[in-house]
C-alpha cells in the first residue's frame, strides 16, 4: 500500500488492522477517484471518436473539392471512325467534332545501294567523295578503295548532323547486303541528293528512277513527302505525320489514307466515380456521426457525443446544402443525388450522365461555379478630329501596343474615325480587344469581352486628335459560388486548424483530459496524505492497546496467583 503501513499493524490490539484501513482507503477512492476515472475514460472514448469524425469530414471536404475542380469538367474523351488518323486532346480542348481525310502520307527520301556479299565488302572503284545534299546543306563523305559497306554507314551517320541515316539490311539473294540512306525526318525538304564522280555508280545512286522494265531495280525506294490532308473542310499539309499546331491542345497523327471522324467529349467517367467517392464519403460520415450521437432508450446508453451542439451542427449544416436550391431553381436531386429514409446518401448514375450529356455547362456551373467575365466598354468623351492625322509611336498607345496611322489632309472626322478603328482592330486581335463605330461614326468604342483591363494612354495630341482620355477601364467577372464549392468551404470552417468548430472541440477535449488528470494526481496525493497520518495513528493506537493489554496480564497474573494460595 502507498501509505507506508507497519507490517506489525494490529498485533498489539488485534483490531486496528491493515485491512480495516484498505476498506476505508477503498471506499474513499470509490467516492473521489472512481469519479474522476469514468470522466477521464468518457473523455477519451469522446477524443477517439472526435478523430474519426475528423478523418470522415476531411475526406468529405476532399470529394466536395474534386467535384468544384476545373480539372475534372476540363477532362476530355475521344472517340473516332476510321482508322487513317488517332487524335489526342488535352484537358480543356472545346468539345467538338473532327474530321481528317488524308490524302497523303509525309514519307522520308530513302535510297538503298546495290548488294554486296558482306557487310565488310568494299565497293569503290576508285577514290572519290561522295556528296549527300539535304536541307540546304551538302556534306562530304571521302571513299577510298579499302572503305567498307559498313565504315561508310558509319561515316554517314557521324557525318551529317544526324539529317542522314544509313544502315546496313540483308535482303537475301546472292549479294544480300545493301545500305538503306535515308532522311531522318520526313516532308518535301527533306529530299536527298547525291553527286560524286564514280561513288554513284559503284553503290548503284545513278539510277534512282524506277525502270518499267519488269525486275528492274530502282535505287529511290521513297521520295520525300508532305502530308496532306483536308482538315474540317480546309486543305492542309505538314512535314510530319504527328501534327500539333492546328489547335491548342490536340495533336493528330496520321497512319493511313482516308477519312476519320472525331468525336471529343467531356469525359463523364471520372465526374461519376467522383461523384460515388462523395456519396461514400458522405454515408461513411453519417454512420459514424449516428454511433457517437445515438441513444438507446431500452437500454439507457449513449453515444460518447450525444447532445454535443458542434457534433448535431455538421449534420444540420451539411444536409441543408444537400437539399437547397440555387436562385436558377437547381438542386442536386435534378442530377441524381438524393437523401434515402435513413439519412444517406444514393446517386442515380443514368440522371447525372444524361444531365452531363444535355448540358454540361449547366453542370460545371451548378458544381463548381463559374466565373463569367463582363465585356469591359472604353467610350471616348470626344469625337475623333478631322483633316489630317499623325499617330507616330507613343502618341496613341492601346493596353501597351502602339498605334500607328496616317491619314491625308481633308479626311473627315467619319473617314479618320474609321481609318482608326481599323488600326486598332488590326493591331489588338491578339489583345482580344475590338474597336466599333459609334452611331454617328465619329468616335471609337472599344470593347473587351474577356474581362480584361483596357488602357489609354498617349500623348497629348494623339489623344485629342482621337477623343481618348488617358485613362484604364478595369475589367470585371460575375462569380457564381458552385454546390460543392459551397460544401468544401462549410466543411473547411469546421475543420480549419484556425478557429474550426471541430478543432475547437477537440482543444476542448484535450484541455479537459489534461484537467481531470491534474484532479486525479492531486485527489490521490490527498488520499496517499490522509491515510499514511491514519496508519501512524493506528500504529500509536496500537501500541497503547498492546501496553495496556500487558498491564492487564500483568495484574491478572497476580490475581491468579493470589486465588491459586488460598
Amino acid at each position: 500500500m502507498a501509505t507506508g503501513a507497519l507490517s506489525s499493524l494490529g498485533i498489539g490490539s488485534s483490531v486496528l488492522t491493515y485491512d480495516i484501513i484498505e476498506k476505508l482507503r477503498e471506499a474513499d477512492e470509490k467516492g473521489k477517484i472512481t469519479p474522476i476515472d469514468t470522466k477521464l475514460e468518457q473523455n477519451l472514448t469522446q477524443q477517439k471518436d472526435l478523430t474519426a469524425i475528423t478523418g470522415y469530414l476531411n475526406s468529405l471536404k476532399s470529394a466536395a473539392s474534386g467535384l468544384s475542380s476545373d480539372l475534372l469538367f476540363q477532362g476530355r474523351n475521344v472517340s473516332s471512325s476510321g482508322t487513317s488518323a488517332s487524335l489526342t486532346a488535352d484537358a480543356g480542348v472545346l468539345t467538338q467534332e473532327v474530321t481528317v481525310d488524308v490524302k497523303q502520307l509525309a514519307a522520308k527520301d530513302i535510297f538503298q545501294t546495290v548488294g554486296k556479299a558482306s557487310r565488310t565488302s568494299t565497293f569503290a572503284s576508285g577514290n572519290d567523295t561522295l556528296g549527300i545534299t539535304i536541307d540546304g546543306k551538302t556534306y562530304s563523305i571521302d571513299v577510298k578503295t579499302t572503305t567498307t559497306l559498313t565504315e561508310l554507314a558509319d561515316i554517314i551517320n557521324n557525318g551529317t548532323d544526324g539529317k542522314v541515316e544509313a544502315r546496313i539490311m540483308n535482303v537475301g539473294g546472292e549479294n544480300p547486303y545493301r545500305l538503306i540512306i535515308q532522311s531522318a525526318e520526313t516532308g518535301e525538304s527533306q529530299k536527298i541528293e547525291f553527286s560524286g564522280t564514280t561513288v554513284l555508280a559503284d553503290l548503284g545512286l545513278n539510277h534512282e528512277d524506277a525502270i518499267s522494265e519488269e525486275g528492274a531495280e530502282t535505287s529511290r525506294l521513297s521520295n520525300a513527302s508532305n502530308a496532306k490532308f483536308v482538315y474540317n473542310g480546309i486543305s492542309m499539309q505538314r512535314e510530319t505525320n504527328t501534327i500539333d499546331d492546328i489547335t491548342v491542345g490536340m495533336a493528330l497523327k496520321f497512319t493511313e489514307t482516308g477519312k476519320t471522324t472525331f468525336n471529343i467529349t467531356q469525359d463523364t467517367d471520372a465526374l461519376v466515380e467522383e461523384m460515388n467517392n462523395f456519396v461514400t464519403a458522405y454515408n461513411d460520415l453519417v454512420n459514424n456521426l449516428s454511433v457517437a450521437t445515438d441513444y438507446d432508450s431500452e437500454s439507457g446508453q449513449s453515444g460518447s457525443l450525444q447532445g454535443n451542439s458542434q457534433i448535431n451542427a455538421i449534420k444540420t449544416v451539411l444536409n441543408r446544402l444537400l437539399t437547397s436550391m440555387d436562385s436558377d431553381g437547381r438542386s442536386l436531386n435534378q442530377y441524381g443525388l438524393n437523401l434515402n429514409d435513413n439519412g444517406l446518401l444514393q446517386l442515380t448514375e443514368s440522371t447525372l450522365r444524361e444531365k452531363l450529356t444535355d448540358d454540361p455547362l449547366d453542370v460545371e456551373a451548378f458544381f463548381k461555379g463559374m466565373n463569367t467575365p463582363n465585356t469591359t466598354l472604353y467610350t471616348p468623351k470626344n469625337e475623333v478630329s478631322g483633316g489630317a492625322l499623325d499617330l507616330k509611336y507613343g502618341d496613341l498607345t492601346i493596353n501597351g501596343i502602339a498605334i500607328i496611322l496616317t491619314t491625308p489632309d481633308g479626311s473627315t472626322a467619319e473617314e479618320n474615325a474609321l481609318a482608326l478603328r481599323d488600326a486598332i482592330n488590326k493591331a489588338l486581335v491578339a489583345e482580344g480587344v475590338t474597336a466599333s463605330l459609334d452611331t454617328n461614326g465619329t468616335k471609337i468604342i472599344l470593347n473587351q469581352k474577356e474581362g480584361w483591363d483596357i488602357s489609354v494612354k498617349g500623348s497629348s495630341a494623339g489623344l485629342n486628335a482621337t477623343g481618348y482620355t488617358a485613362r484604364t477601364v478595369t475589367g470585371n467577372s460575375e462569380i457564381s459560388e458552385g454546390i460543392f464549392s459551397q460544401l468544401h468551404q462549410s466543411i473547411e470552417s469546421m475543420v480549419s486548424s484556425n478557429g474550426g468548430s471541430i478543432t475547437l472541440l477537440g482543444e476542448q477535449f484535450t484541455n479537459a483530459q489534461t484537467r481531470l488528470n491534474k484532479e486525479r494526481v492531486r485527489s490521490m496525493e490527498q488520499l496517499d496524505s490522509k491515510y499514511a497520518t491514519m496508519v501512524a495513528q493506528f500504529a500509536a493506537y496500537d501500541t497503547m492497546i498492546a501496553n495496556l493489554n500487558n498491564q492487564f496480564a500483568t495484574l491478572q497474573s497476580m490475581i491468579d496467583s493470589q486465588l491459586n494460595s488460598k
